[in-house]
């Protein structure tokens, strides 16, 4: 005679291995505050990720602010991933760092001090400011270069539409010390062209089949140079590592500083590009 308890284990088993249905999870946008990740979605293909979140513990990566873009299924910007943990350690320090992240590195640095291989130090302090998750629309902000300069702050503003993802970047300081602020886009892509359209930048990319846009511009300085287009890697599955584009705005600045970055599925007017970049 067997026991109603495992006749209750048995049937919990059975139930795991052979699922009588799936679960769905509904596909909108949503804050996961702990973890410091929120997704804003316009539908099931298209939605991109921020990050922004004080790290809880030493583990983790030098990624705040970082942002992932899908569209139409592609993930136009990635994320560098974390591939091995033993390897060679110029590439342990790549992917735990700031510059695999699509987000602002200042004089060649990380957001923290990585000791050793796993241990950060400077943990970085990062706050969102304000959260209009039903509408698509986000910023934060965090301090991982005061250790560099006293009140250096980075501040990131984020509008996603179905058509178009904003991304406005600002670099606030008080002292009139010269900093290296460069702006990285890693976007998943063969070819990328880039012009110069009315006095701002056009890049065009394509992926799968899909032409997708950049455009940039800035505030707060003038006679900016051409974006460099600089090899970087991408691991998307543990171990493995792929060569990938790294697009990347940079300057030489004692004054405070702001990026605009435009990522749209067609190509647009000046008119249309103003229209989406207003707040």
């Amino acid at each position: 005679m067997r026991l109603p308890v495992l006749d209750t284990f048995l049937s919990t088993v059975e139930r795991l291995v052979h699922p009588t249905e799936k679960k769905q999870f509904p596909q909108e946008s949503a804050a996961f505050e702990k973890s410091g990740l929120y997704v804003l979605r316009k539908s099931e293909n298209d939605f991109c990720v921020f990050r922004c979140g004080t790290a809880p513990d030493r583990f983790g990566q030098a990624d705040q602010l970082h942002v992932d873009l899908f569209w139409d299924g592609n993930n136009i910007l990635t994320d560098g991933g974390s591939y091995l943990y033993n390897d060679e350690l110029h590439f342990h320090q790549y992917f735990m760092g700031t510059s695999s992240h699509n987000t602002i590195v200042i004089d060649d640095q990380d957001q923290m001090l990585l000791w050793r291989r796993f241990k950060w130090l400077y943990k970085t302090q990062a706050l969102i400011i304000e959260k209009k998750i039903n509408n698509n629309i986000i910023s934060g902000y965090h301090s991982g270069y005061k250790r560099i300069e006293k009140g250096i702050i980075h501040k990131r503003y984020v509008k996603f539409n179905t058509n178009y993802l904003l991304v406005r970047d600002q670099i606030k300081k008080n002292q009139n010390s010269h900093r290296k602020i460069a702006l990285n886009w890693h976007v998943n892509s063969d070819k990328i062209i880039v012009d110069k359209v009315n006095g701002n930048h056009e890049i065009k990319f394509n992926l799968n089949g899909k032409t997708y846009y950049l455009y940039f511009w800035m505030h707060g300085k003038n006679g900016f140079n051409q974006p460099k287009i600089i090899e970087g890697w991408m691991s998307r599955y543990f171990g493995q590592k792929e060569n990938l584009k790294l697009l990347q705005f940079e300057l030489t600045t004692k004054t405070e500083i702001q990026f605009v970055s435009l990522f749209t599925k067609s190509k647009m007017t000046v008119e249309e590009r103003i229209a989406c970049a207003s707040f």
